[in-house]
């Protein structure tokens, strides 16, 4: 039997293509449609669908999230916490890189935030209802670290 990579199927991109218009224009959103033949996705694949399920939940760009702004009435925060907590205990990212994935330098800022939100389970605050969202609507894959991908696995 030969095996067939589907993503490469003229009839798949096809496909893809045409979802990837059918949700532009029925809800505005860009997203990236792409087909994993392992069971891992790749760490940096899986950091954009993170950024881009916070972004959704708060009804906020990217770019106004990782903004020096700490509006606290606009969402800003909050979502930029979320994002960190997640960042952390999710794809288990570095101190530093998430810092930097949000246009921060220091990492102490992230390990407050990941206190902060940890204590948030205990008194049942509202940020955590959005994050369980935001934890069901993420794959259930594993993760492929960049050595991995570099690899060719």
């Amino acid at each position: 039997m030969n095996w067939v990579n589907i993503a490469d199927m003229p009839v798949v991109k096809n496909i893809l293509a045409q979802a990837k218009t059918s949700i532009m224009e029925a809800v505005g959103v860009d997203v990236d449609l792409y087909i994993c033949d392992s069971s891992k996705i790749p760490k940096r694949e899986f950091k954009k669908l993170l950024q881009t399920r916070v972004s959704q939940a708060f009804n906020i760009s990217w770019n106004d999230i990782i903004s020096q702004s700490r509006k606290q009435k606009t969402g800003l925060m909050d979502a930029r916490h979320v994002y960190m907590y997640l960042a952390r205990t999710v794809l288990d990212l570095g101190l530093q890189e998430i810092a930097e994935d949000c246009n921060r330098t220091d990492h102490s800022t992230v390990v407050a935030v990941i206190k902060k939100i940890k204590g948030f389970y205990y008194t049942k605050d509202p940020v955590i209802k959005i994050i369980e969202k935001i934890k069901q609507q993420l794959p259930k894959h594993d993760l492929q670290t960049d050595e991995d991908a570099n690899a060719g696995f």
